[in-house]
């Protein structure tokens, strides 16, 4: 109750005050007339129109400039999320690469390592192919082997398998002897070139 009864006795203080301040102010204007107001009224709006270009309008467009930065910042952190998602997913994928100084040789390991597997020799071996992506570079190697059904389906179960990144791009199968068959088989895989 206190409170209550301070805060209108300043309430009630402060309209007498404007009050009395509006008198003051009618009562000299009706003995001066209005030339008694001029040079206040001059400075007064020339410091209003001062503030307004110095203070105002710079704050204003500060206020602007932190708001667009606000908006910015807001549509950054929405995809903050994904972006560190994407980035695990693209580095996993990239440690799945072979290293890019193996790059001569390694398609020709993995097929001669195929074929040792599956107990195979190749017929034929192209050279490596390469293709420029942007940060990686594509690598395409073919090979021919003469091998039976069960045989060819070791053999691409191994390539397919390799721990680092390589795929059957391409297949070619046809019938040769009794039970056996011509396959040409081209492998795909890529190399990052910071790594």
């Amino acid at each position: 109750m206190a409170k209550t009864n301070d805060f209108s006795k300043y309430l009630k203080a402060t309209v007498d005050l404007f009050r009395n301040s509006v008198k003051v102010i009618t009562t000299v204007y009706r003995e001066k007339g209005i030339k008694f107001f001029q040079l206040p009224l001059i400075i007064g709006l020339g410091g209003v129109f001062v503030l307004n270009i110095a203070v105002r309008k710079p704050l204003l467009t500060k206020i602007a400039m932190i708001k667009a930065q606000t908006v910015a910042l807001e549509a950054q952190s929405q995809y903050a999320s994904d972006y560190t998602g994407f980035k695990t997913t693209i580095s996993s994928k990239v440690g799945n690469l072979p290293d890019f100084k193996d790059k001569d040789d390694w398609l020709n390991s993995i097929i001669l390592a195929a074929c040792q597997y599956v107990n195979v020799v190749p017929n034929s071996t192209s050279g490596v192919g390469e293709a420029d992506a942007g940060e990686y570079l594509v690598s395409q190697m073919t090979f021919d082997v003469t091998v039976d059904y069960a045989t060819l389906g070791k053999l691409c179960a191994f390539i397919e398998n390799v721990p680092k990144f390589v795929r059957i791009s391409n297949m070619t199968v046809n019938r040769a002897a009794l039970g056996k068959l011509d396959v040409s088989i081209t492998l795909n895989t890529m190399f990052a070139k910071g790594g």
